[in-house]
């Protein structure tokens, strides 16, 4: 399976989505994640073990254009199997462009938790 970020998804109005494609069953790539507005969803994602989840892997989807108290950008962690939003990470300083960039990396700061760098 692979997952495709397509972040100017509809192209009018560059909300984006994401998309799992399944090669092995020979479908389309099949929308299971969409953004809103222009938030350009799906610009940069990650695959993470998120601790509060079902046991499946996650993923964090950055959305640099979703507008937010006059700041852009969130990165959302969302559970790849039902599409629920498990966690939205703001930041709580200026900036623009937020979640335009994320990786994943082990437990960096040994508190038994995957963490990100955005």
């Amino acid at each position: 399976e692979i997952l495709i970020g397509a972040p100017a998804g509809d192209f009018a109005y560059i909300s984006g989505a994401v998309y799992l494609y399944d090669q092995a069953a020979g479908q389309s790539p099949l929308q299971i994640m969409s953004g809103s507005g222009s938030d350009a969803y799906g610009a940069s994602m990650a695959l993470i073990d998120f601790p509060a989840s079902d046991g499946f892997v996650d993923v964090a989807i950055g959305a640099p254009h979703r507008s937010f108290s006059g700041h852009s950008g969130v990165v959302e962690v969302r559970d790849i199997k039902n599409s629920t939003s498990l966690l939205t990470i703001e930041p709580g300083f200026d900036i623009d462009e937020f979640g335009s960039s994320i990786t994943a990396l082990p437990d960096y700061d040994k508190n038994g938790a995957p963490d990100l760098m955005i």
